[in-house]
């Protein structure tokens, strides 16, 4: 036991130097997702800028819902693929395609309950939960093959039509949300055809097979990634209804300066750990890999705070001059909350890599238990205004990266005679 702790100590060490930074997988797929994130928060500002901030807030809005929808629309396939290792058939997809429609109508049914969104986005954000949930079946079989460059292209280069969206509404000086809502839409469209082709043309198998679907594992691991999809956006969700839209377009800039590393992060360690923590070699290949990934990413995550804190505030100053108020406290609570979520990240990717399905099971639970938390404390939190929404939401995050952490523990260490745990997944 000594000695395999010793090894992580060395491994910590070890880590930090330039050559091992640079050659971390999950730091490769962060510097990807940080070229994406760079066109992504440039075209926020550029939105920013130029709409009024109802109409910005509107598409702040608008575009969490397509996030939570993709997710959701699949009812986790995607998940399952790349957990199990899947060749995805045509088969799967008219099932994606089924599942994703039905999802897809019971939340813009929601939407246009809670929220005041024209009809007209209440369909395009129908249309973008189906084609963007065949494109997530689609990445994910490529992320489970360990095909990082393409999965990363089919999920990341909407990013690119963010781009095009905001340059388009600088030149012409569009002011409403329509047209940003429209391109990409477009994005996600020729992102779903192009990677489902090449997964159908390229496949070994018979594209014609039934494919089988463990429905009840599916729904299970459904159930705790949509709850950490609804906390990562719980602060869009809530602040229309407890403060102001004009806070909304607040939270929008704030999340684009400050909270940008750490979903570039947080998407890197997710997309990359997942399988590299279900091909480990065992308790000690499991701590090694944890040990030298973490070190680098907590690294990277110290010098972006530095970053954000002296640099958004000028920023705010240059960019948008008079229009928005981003005070120190709330990026310091920004980056609090930014580091929950790089501990659910490590913590829940190793659970859903190494968990058997009863853990699944109980994890889901108590990640609804951990979303309740959340948005408790976002109501109360809403007292002291939008710092207090975004502590509040945090307060979920570090309860449900702790439950994490507790229940994948036992897959990191050696029983008492010596001998590595076995993986229950």
């Amino acid at each position: 036991m000594a000695l395999g702790y010793a090894t992580i100590f060395n491994s910590y060490f070890h880590s930090i130097r330039i050559g091992t930074i640079t050659r971390s997988p999950a730091l490769r797929a962060a510097f990807v997702f940080g070229g994406s994130g760079v066109l992504f928060a440039v075209s926020n500002l550029i939105f920013a800028r130029v709409m009024p901030k109802i109409e910005f807030a509107t598409f702040v809005l608008f575009f969490a819902l397509v996030q939570i929808g993709i997710a959701l629309g699949p009812a986790g396939i995607q998940i399952i693929v790349n957990r199990k290792n899947l060749d995805p058939s045509i088969y799967l997809f008219k099932k994606t395609l089924f599942i994703s429609f039905m999802i897809g109508g019971l939340i813009i049914a929601i939407c246009s309950f809670i929220y005041n969104i024209h009809i007209g986005l209440l369909i395009l954000l129908l249309y973008v939960i189906i084609i963007g949930s065949t494109n997530s079946v689609a990445a994910a079989h490529f992320q489970s093959k360990q095909h990082f460059g393409i999965s990363l292209f089919l999920t990341q280069n909407r990013n690119l039509f963010f781009a095009i969206a905001a340059f388009t509404t600088l030149i012409f000086k569009f002011s409403d949300a329509w047209l940003p809502c429209v391109i990409i839409a477009a994005g996600y469209t020729i992102s779903a055809v192009s990677g489902s082709v090449k997964l159908l043309s390229n496949q070994s198998t018979d594209i014609f097979s039934k494919t089988h679907i463990p429905w009840r594992e599916s729904i299970t691991i459904l159930g705790f990634s949509a709850a950490v999809l609804i906390m990562s956006l719980l602060e869009r969700l809530i602040v229309p209804k407890v403060l102001s839209i004009e806070a909304l377009a607040t939270l929008g800039v704030l999340m684009t300066l400050a909270g940008s590393p750490f979903k570039i992060l947080e998407g890197g360690i997710r997309f990359t750990m997942l399988p590299r923590f279900r091909d480990a070699n065992g308790a000690e290949g499991l701590r090694r890999l944890l040990a030298k990934e973490g070190m680098v990413v907590l690294f990277v995550v110290i010098f972006s705070s530095l970053i954000v804190w002296f640099l958004a505030p000028i920023l705010v100053k240059w960019v948008l001059p008079g229009k928005y108020d981003i005070s120190q406290a709330l990026l310091a609570a920004a980056v609090i909350a930014g580091f929950a979520k790089i501990f659910d990240a490590f913590s829940a990717t190793a659970l859903t890599a190494l968990g058997s399905s009863k853990e699944l099971g109980v994890f889901s639970f108590l990640s609804w238990i951990s979303l309740a938390i959340s948005a408790t404390g976002a109501f109360i939190g809403a007292c002291w205004g939008l710092e207090g929404v975004i502590y509040g939401v945090a307060s979920g995050w570090y309860c449900r990266a702790s439950i994490a952490l507790v229940l994948s523990r036992k897959y990191f260490h050696f029983n008492e005679k010596g001998a590595k745990n076995e993986f229950y997944g």
